[in-house]
């Protein structure tokens, strides 16, 4: 099934969060380092209720979300 412009918009936010962060502190540089690693990655979205495999893909970022599409979990699995 194609994404959804929210979708996208979602995968976007958590990929793209740590470009604008302020500051050059360690902590933030770390945390610029995760995000930027889940750019590029195949985004799949579980809603309540939905069927999903779990198997392991280290190219798929899965992202858990409410009846209100409100994001509860992210991972890449």
């Amino acid at each position: 099934m194609p994404l959804t412009r929210r979708e996208m918009f979602c995968a976007g936010a958590i990929a793209g969060s740590a470009l604008v962060t302020a500051g050059t502190s360690e902590a933030q540089t770390e945390q610029q380092d995760e995000f930027t690693e889940l750019i590029g990655l195949e985004l799949r979205v579980v809603r309540p209720g939905e069927a999903f495999t779990e198997d392991y893909r280290d190219d798929r970022l899965t992202v858990f979300v409410d009846d209100a599409d409100e994001i509860l979990d992210a991972r890449i699995m």
